[in-house]
């Protein structure tokens, strides 16, 4: 069904720069379906390639319903195509939808103001497919030195569970002076012995409740990505992947015929870092 939100109107500016269409909760991810990377660069790309075929929007949106094997994201090009049929344009559509991130709607929104929606549509599926094998290599990259930090916890946890303990009965029976350093280990392990039961599953919550409120919650990720551009070498690999596609998508802009401050408008909605958008959004 069409949505209660009045379609914009003819006044308002075709290029203006992508503003959140609805305001979300830190808890949507435990409720809403999210669309999987592999189909989000499906879809931008067959939809690039219907509407260069001179398809109508509508016949696009059902052929790409009816291939989908989502529910969900048959449910939303449902949806997509009542909001076309409203009077949104295809790039408020598509911020409604949640299909696109903002590069892509950036470059959409700039494809229908100059009128080549459909090279910027298949610019938006290079750049989907470029992301999603960056993240492919990341994650690769990233599961060995996860794996060997994981396997080291456990251990030093069940070392200092049930091995630590028992060196305490030990040392008590030579009536030996240990070092403050020791002395504290040792502690340590017979703290775990007599709460571990309690404290180890209460701290496992605390990190995994600080780790969604500083890289996931919306309100509060900029918290975490400032942490993660002073760390040695994870802030540098940021910040030359930030300038690398700062300088693709700028380009594009430009070649598109857009003047330096308009690009810079669009730019600041595109990148998905904020020490970044705060820095291109001071262009406004």
């Amino acid at each position: 069904m069409p949505s209660d939100t009045p379609p914009p109107t003819k006044s308002s500016p075709r290029l203006r720069v992508v503003g959140s269409a609805q305001r979300k909760s830190p808890l949507d991810f435990l409720t809403k379906p999210r669309v999987s990377y592999k189909e989000r660069e499906y879809f931008t790309e067959n939809l690039s390639l219907l509407l260069k075929a001179a398809v109508p929007i509508g016949e696009t949106l059902a052929s790409l319903g009816e291939t989908s094997q989502s529910a969900h994201m048959k449910k939303t090009l449902v949806q997509m195509n009542a909001d076309i049929e409203s009077g949104y344009s295809l790039a408020d559509a598509l911020e409604r939808s949640g299909l696109a991130g903002k590069q892509t709607l950036a470059l959409v929104r700039l494809g229908e103001a100059s009128g080549h929606l459909v090279e910027n549509l298949q610019l938006a599926a290079q750049q989907e497919e470029k992301r999603h094998t960056f993240r492919a290599k990341v994650r690769s990259a990233l599961i060995y030195p996860i794996f060997v930090m994981s396997l080291t916890t456990v251990i030093g946890l069940g070392i200092a569970w049930f091995l630590l303990p028992r060196l305490a009965t030990t040392f008590k029976g030579l009536n030996v002076k240990l070092p403050l350093i020791s002395r504290l280990v040792v502690d340590f392990g017979t703290f775990l012995k007599l709460h571990g039961l309690v404290v180890v599953p209460i701290v496992a919550a605390v990190v995994g409740i600080l780790i969604y409120i500083l890289f996931f919650a919306p309100r509060t990720k900029v918290i975490g990505q400032r942490i993660l551009m002073i760390v040695p070498g994870i802030g540098r690999l940021m910040r030359e992947v930030e300038i690398a596609q700062f300088g693709y998508l700028l380009g594009t802009l430009l070649d598109a015929g857009l003047s330096v401050t308009q690009a810079l408008k669009l730019m600041a909605t595109a990148t998905n870092l904020y020490p970044f958008s705060s820095d291109w959004a001071k262009y406004r």
